[in-house]
């Protein structure tokens, strides 16, 4: 069987009556007053100058000049007729062909057949320029038809001959001296001394003033060739401003217009010697 369960009403009872306890505490305000002076600092203002460097990077592209093209015109040859010396001509197409570019024998005689005219073209009329050999075949017919058999003596006695002209000037004789020198001597080296020697005698003795003949003999007979040349055109420009000279130095003559005397004038006069006569 189940164990009865007893409630035992229990009462508790506390009254406690406290009086109120009022406590007054008095604080007198604390004021604390301090005295702080005023702190004024004077930071000088710092100027930071910054200097700005503009730095410009130029960048230029040259630009790019084109291949230059050089095209060499060749120069015209001269024609040859016979009727001046072969071997001037000769001479003359000898220089022009490196000009030209033309380097081999064919090339030459090409060229040197197509620059004859007249009895020349007549002359080499039948030769061919297929060969190297060809361009001296051109010149050995142009020497038969158009030089002398005795060409060297001819042109000896040409330098022995040979005679300034009256309008010819220093320079041109001179030039053509050599020239006729060349001809007679093709071996010879002007500068020899034997050479040199000879041609100076013969330009002296080929002068035209006599004066300048006399001046050289007396005044170059220890130069060489070249030395007497400059002393003959130092002379002759002397004597050409001599005479310059003397144009400007001379008086200039003013002739003064004369009036006709008039009748009245003359009257009198003739009335007095009809008196006296």
């Amino acid at each position: 069987m189940p164990t009865p369960i007893t409630t035992i009403p229990t009462q508790t009872s506390i009254v406690g009556s406290v009086p109120p306890v009022a406590t007054s505490v008095s604080v007198s305000p604390l004021v604390t007053s301090v005295s702080v002076p005023p702190v004024v600092t004077s930071v000088p203002p710092v100027v930071t100058t910054v200097q700005a460097t503009s730095l410009i990077v130029s960048t230029s592209v040259a630009p790019v000049a084109p291949p230059i093209i050089v095209v060499k015109q060749p120069q015209l040859t001269k024609p040859y007729t016979g009727q001046t010396s072969w071997k001037s001509y000769k001479e003359y197409f000898t220089r022009l062909a490196p000009c030209n570019g033309w380097t081999t024998g064919v090339e030459k005689a090409q060229n040197l057949l197509i620059a004859m005219e007249g009895a020349a073209a007549e002359t080499v009329r039948g030769l061919t320029a297929d060969k190297n050999k060809d361009y001296d075949l051109v010149w050995e017919n142009l020497s038969r038809r158009f030089g002398h058999i005795d060409e060297l003596e001819r042109a000896k006695r040409r330098f022995d001959n040979k005679k300034q002209l009256e309008s010819e000037t220093i320079e041109v004789f001179e030039q053509g001296l050599r020239t006729v020198f060349r001809e007679a001597w093709p071996t010879g080296d002007p500068k020899f001394k034997e050479n040199d020697c000879m041609l100076q005698h013969r330009f002296i003795d080929g002068l035209f003033d006599p004066a300048l003949q006399q001046f050289l003999r007396l005044h170059a007979r220890i130069d060489d060739f070249v030395t007497t040349v400059a002393k003959a055109r130092q002379y002759m420009d002397a004597q050409e401003q001599a005479k310059i000279t003397a144009i400007s130095k001379k008086p200039k003559v003013r002739f003064a217009a004369v009036e006709d005397p008039s009748p009245d004038r003359i009257q009198p006069i003739f009335d007095g010697l009809q008196k006296v006569l």
